[in-house]
């Protein structure tokens, strides 16, 4: 159903049938006082960039030009880290806080430097720029997601003397990322621990967060229902893990049906992860139906 509308009786204006012409709000100048002079022109509801103060507006430049001598006039184009510019801005705004005006090394107002990291991540923002790490919320859903992109579980299987010939097995699992305030969540919540490898060049350090035994097995129940890619795995792990003893069980000598059932899913799981990606969903789609 279209709105009615209606024009205004002192400037003409269209209005929408719920509107209120601004020429008849308080402060308006009306049509009697307009210099007849000058062509009709309204300005509600657009950005306000006149009233932008000149001054902060040239120390915000003269940032800009500080930053083209100390490295290129487009530098900052480039694209980099969000959390460099965001700790430039609080330690520029923490220096202004202790009572330091000035930067000691630009010799510009700490205030223009805020203003000057803000709105280049404000312009990030808006094109797509630079690499946004800022902490993002951890759902079971996103670390499923994660286990299934950069994540693995295996089973160790060893034969150790001290364990007098019989197999020993050991769950494990893992996520791999660059990103350390992830894994650091996702160790907090099934405890583990991260592993960090540093790489050569300009590359960011790989971390690894590694889960046994009964902490690999709660991760794996608690992404079983968000998993996809690696369901299928992450049952099978499961099914293997039921398998083994309690510590209480392990003085009893296993017997031949134990040892076979092991063996059968441990090598299934073996196999299970050979598969390529296609096959695994669609054996996950078979499993469902």
């Amino acid at each position: 159903m279209e709105s009615k509308g209606y024009s205004c009786t002192t400037c003409g204006r269209s209005l929408l049938e719920v509107e209120i012409c601004p020429c008849v709000l308080p402060g308006a100048v009306s049509i009697g006082e307009r210099d007849p002079d000058k062509a009709l022109h309204y300005s509600e509801g657009k950005p306000g960039v006149d009233q932008i103060p000149v001054e902060v507006l040239l120390e915000w430049g003269e940032v800009f030009s500080y930053g083209e001598q100390k490295y290129d006039r487009s530098n900052w184009k480039s694209g980099n880290d969000w959390h460099e510019f965001i700790g430039s801005a609080v330690r520029h705004l923490m220096a202004w806080r202790r009572g330091e005006d000035l930067d000691p090394e630009s010799g510009l107002p700490h205030l223009a430097h805020v203003l000057w990291n803000i709105g280049t991540l404000r312009y990030y923002q808006i094109h797509g720029l630079g690499n946004d790490d800022r902490p993002v919320p951890i759902t079971i859903e996103y670390v499923a997601g994660l286990f299934d992109g950069e994540g693995s579980v295996v089973v160790d299987r060893s034969c150790p003397k001290r364990n007098k010939g019989r197999v020993r097995y050991v769950l494990h699992v893992q996520i791999t990322n660059t990103d350390y305030f992830i894994l650091e969540k996702v160790q907090s919540r099934w405890a583990g621990g991260i592993t960090t490898y540093p790489r050569g060049g300009n590359q960011r350090p790989v971390h690894v967060w590694q889960a046994t035994s009964k902490a690999a097995t709660e991760f794996l129940r608690n992404i079983a229902p968000y998993s996809h890619i690696k369901s299928l795995e992450v049952y099978r792990a499961l099914e293997f893990q039921a398998l083994l003893r309690g510590i209480g069980d392990k003085k009893t000598r296993l017997t031949e049906q134990e040892i076979t059932a092991r063996e059968t899913a441990y090598r299934d799981l073996q196999d299970l992860k050979r598969l390529p990606i296609w096959k695994k969903e669609e054996s996950n789609e078979q499993e469902t139906e």
